[in-house]
């Protein structure tokens, strides 16, 4: 093996229980050379080849060492395609697929029947159709064979009526998948509705023959993304009663198969996760915490139970505490959020290098937050470094945290009383928002802001008038409720608010949730 980090990434990647499965895998081989590389690779931070020839010097193997390398990186997959069989229901379906093509093509039918059985019951449980098909498919030569006969003529009709039935579902669900596809691309090419043009276009998906089905007479996975078209499309709409009716009806759907199937677990606490943001949308905050707390049930479900990885205990977890301090973000707590910074800083630290980068900005965009809202701005400048210092490949996803961090971090030195706040880095952040193609009027605004006013006089003591003037174009433009939703980033209104009648801003924003919550 060349001298890459391949094998360092690799044991890194690898969680506790993971590690010592291999060790022990190791051991039980005999083979010290290997358990000595794995364990100093696991103790090397950071991938240097030269750190770790000399940890390695005087070993006998060390003149082997890119072979070594190469034959421990290749063992450690093949010992992890073992660890995770058992517990990964697409390796099952692929191995028992294998093994009935191989023992059909060496004519064994009556043993190439019994896995296709096999394969057969697990492809109906996860609606895997192509694979369920292809049982089909073999079943019916299985029947010409003198070995393995259907008993008579019904039978085999009853068995192509299947093969037809799964042919047509599977068109059914052809279809979906690409009105899916097609939503996808609407909403990653436009973003947020910002007018009625888009609104229009949008509507026109619900307007589409398949979606005039009766759900329940779908098959079950084109079921699942008729409700999840549907929660979408009425997300983007603000129709967030109609977003929530569908999103319950979603995760009725999933629930019976949750343990089942990492994927459809995950997609259901996805689903659980939205219907909470919706519950906090329609200021239902009871409703949200209760979403939250039978969401913390299935993770301490999947927690307990072994045959699911660490990776997506791991995820679960992640998606939890961001809808906490969504849910404490959105329902005035602010002080409970600020007290669970810790915890998220202490889960972000014990997966450093693996989570999700999405994850990794929200996370720092929220601590940000509320860290400002208590006025502690050092740790939000600090936290919003973090997100600027971030490359363009992992921002592709979420821009608009990137975007309200550029912002915000102005704010924050503002409120810090940088003295002689960098030209350079105004100016960046007017570049940044300007070459945006969307910009909604409230960044239309503030850049305005930025550029007539900061740029021109950073002096706190000439701004009062202007950012009077700022506060009524922002509460102006908010009525629309195509630009509404940018004020869930920053309340720009409260912050406004706070300077002009020289409050804290936690207090204003405290009186201006107590006033929309009645």
């Amino acid at each position: 093996m060349k001298e890459t980090s391949d094998l360092h990434d690799l044991i890194h990647s690898l969680s506790m229980s993971e590690k010592r499965y291999i060790s022990l895998s190791i051991m039980h081989q005999g083979d010290k050379a290997y358990l000595k590389l794995f364990r100093t690779i696991a103790k090397l931070k950071t991938f240097d080849e030269e750190e770790l020839r000399s940890q390695l010097k005087g070993e006998k193997f060390i003149d082997r060492l890119p072979k070594i390398k190469y034959f421990l990186y290749n063992f450690i997959l093949k010992k992890l395609s073992g660890y995770y069989w058992s517990r990964n229901t697409d390796t099952q379906l692929h191995e028992l697929f294998i093994e009935t093509d191989i023992l059909f093509k060496k004519n064994l039918i009556l043993q190439a029947t019994k896995r296709m059985q096999k394969l057969k019951e697990l492809a109906e449980e996860n609606d895997e159709y192509e694979l369920l098909l292809q049982c089909y498919r073999w079943e019916r030569r299985f029947s010409i064979n003198s070995s393995y006969r259907l008993k008579t003529i019904k039978d085999r009709e009853a068995l192509l009526d299947k093969e037809m039935e799964l042919i047509k579902n599977m068109g059914i669900l052809g279809n979906y998948y690409a009105l899916s596809d097609k939503l996808y691309i609407f909403i990653k090419s436009k973003g947020d509705i910002r007018k009625e043009s888009d609104e229009k276009e949008l509507r026109k998906f619900l307007d589409n023959p398949i979606l005039k089905d009766n759900p329940a007479g779908l098959p079950g996975p084109a079921r699942i993304i008729h409700h999840h078209l549907h929660m979408h499309v009425y997300y983007y709409l603000h129709n967030y009663k109609g977003a929530l009716e569908h999103t319950e009806k979603y995760l009725a759907v999933l629930k019976p198969k949750i343990f089942s199937n990492e994927a459809i677990l995950k997609r259901y606490v996805n689903g659980m996760n939205n219907k909470a943001l919706l519950q906090v949308s329609l200021k239902d905050y009871p409703a949200a915490f209760t979403t939250l707390e039978k969401m913390r049930e299935v993770v301490r479900s999947v927690s307990a139970k072994t045959h699911f990885s660490e990776e997506i205990t791991k995820s679960l977890q992640a998606g939890l505490y961001e809808l906490q301090m969504e849910l404490y973000l959105g329902s005035g707590q602010y002080k409970k959020g600020l007290e669970m910074i810790p915890v998220i800083e202490e889960f972000m630290e014990k997966y450093e290098g693996k989570l999700e980068p999405e994850y990794v900005l929200i996370f720092n965009y929220i601590m940000a937050y509320f860290n400002f809202i208590f006025g502690n701005y050092k740790p939000c400048i600090q936290y919003l470094n973090r997100i600027l210092n971030y490359t363009k490949q992992d921002l592709i996803l979420r821009e608009d945290i990137y975007c309200y961090s550029k912002i915000v971090y102005l704010i924050a030195h503002y409120e810090a009383g940088t003295e002689g706040l960098p030209e350079y880095l105004i100016k960046s952040t007017y570049r940044f928002l300007a070459q945006r193609q969307r910009l909604y009027k409230v960044e239309n605004t503030i850049l305005t802001f930025i550029r007539n006013k900061l740029l021109k006089s950073y002096n706190p003591n000439r701004l009062t008038h202007s950012l009077e003037e700022l506060k009524e174009n922002i509460i102006k433009i908010s009525k629309d409720p195509y630009e509404r939703k940018i004020l869930d980033y920053f309340d720009f209104t409260s912050w406004l608010e706070s300077k002009i009648s020289r409050r804290p801003f936690l207090e204003v924003m405290t009186e201006a949730h107590s006033k929309q919550a009645k």
